[in-house]
Formats: structure tokens, C-alpha cells, sequence
């Protein structure tokens, strides 16, 4: 494989300190409305699919049995061990904001010997009801042969580039203004 151009990547915060990578990492968790109850859930853009630990559950629908969906033919582990599922929940949840809550009608994966002690959102939903949880929209602007430096509205930016003589001052300044080499130069 030819690599051409390869250059260092930005960084978009301050790296943490040599070992301590693991640190910058954050976790999306927030609070929904669900069977009328406030709860917990993460959201997973790393996660297959939407799951729920069958206690946490236990304490939102006290009869989540009566609800629930079978599930056979796949097998699921999360990163330190094998997950057992029991099968499938469909619930309405709500994500309560001033401007206008939002409802989704979703799928949960209930499993037996998980941890977790909230919901969690996995990409399925991610994907299905287009949930941008790094805000890529509007995020960067870039220059290109279609749109110029500065196209982001509200902050335009006129620019110059000027190869004739005389050059703007900032330009012409030279380093050591003492030297009388650039003294002779100016």
C-alpha cells in the first residue's frame, strides 16, 4: 500500500498526560420518561444493540414478563464476558426536553447476568432514528474549491492575498531589525 500525504491528526482537546489516556474518555448517560417513571440511560454508539439488566427493569415495569418478546439464534458478550438474554422488551420512552420532548418506541434486550443499573441505547436506534451524539452537523467548516475559508455564516471572512510590492507591513518587518543586513535590505 502507497501512502502519500500522511499527516499528524488534529487534536480537538488537550491530550492527557503519558498513561492516562483512559481518562478523556466520557460516557453519554441521561434521563428519559419511561411507563411513567424518570430512569437512566446510556447512550452507546459502541453497543450492538439496546439492552436492559432484567432487576433495573424489574423496578420500572413490575410485569415486564407478561411483555416479553422470545429471542433465540444469537448470542451476544460485551467486552469481559458472555451475556445470557431472556428476551426482547418493547417500551415507549420519552426524552423530556423544554423545547419539545421526544417519544421512541424501542426495543430492549433484557439480559440475565448484566451489570448495568440503567438503560442502554445501542447504535440500532442510533442509526434508525438518526441520533447524532457528536453533533456532526455544523461542526467544522472547511475550505474547498466550492465553498471559500469562512463560509460559516455570521462570520465571514475577507481575504487578501497580496504578492505585489510593497508588501504589507507585518510582511516586510525583519526578524532582527538591528542587523544591518536587514537595514540595508529595507
Amino acid at each position: 500500500m502507497d501512502l502519500i500525504h500522511v499527516q499528524d491528526a488534529k487534536m480537538k482537546k488537550t491530550k492527557p498526560a503519558r498513561d492516562k489516556c483512559y481518562t478523556a474518555g466520557s460516557s453519554c448517560i441521561t434521563n428519559i420518561v419511561i411507563n411513567n417513571r424518570e430512569a437512566k440511560i446510556h447512550i452507546d454508539s459502541g453497543a450492538f444493540c439496546g439492552c436492559i439488566e432484567k432487576d433495573y427493569l424489574k423496578k420500572i415495569y413490575t410485569n415486564w414478563q407478561d411483555k416479553l418478546i422470545p429471542i433465540e439464534g444469537i448470542k451476544f458478550s460485551s467486552s469481559s464476558q458472555n451475556m445470557l438474554p431472556l428476551g426482547i422488551f418493547e417500551a415507549v420512552m420519552i426524552f423530556p426536553h423544554p423545547k419539545g420532548s421526544i417519544r421512541l418506541k424501542v426495543e430492549f434486550v433484557i439480559m440475565n447476568n448484566f451489570t448495568s443499573q440503567h438503560f442502554i441505547l445501542g447504535n440500532n436506534y442510533l442509526n434508525i432514528f438518526g441520533i447524532d451524539i457528536n453533533n456532526h452537523k455544523d461542526r467544522e467548516a472547511f475550505a474547498s474549491d466550492k465553498e471559500p475559508l469562512g463560509a460559516i455564516k455570521g462570520q465571514e471572512v475577507d481575504i487578501m492575498l497580496n504578492v505585489e510590492r510593497p508588501y504589507p507591513p507585518l510582511s516586510r518587518r525583519p526578524a532582527y531589525p538591528a542587523s544591518p543586513r536587514a537595514r540595508e535590505a529595507l
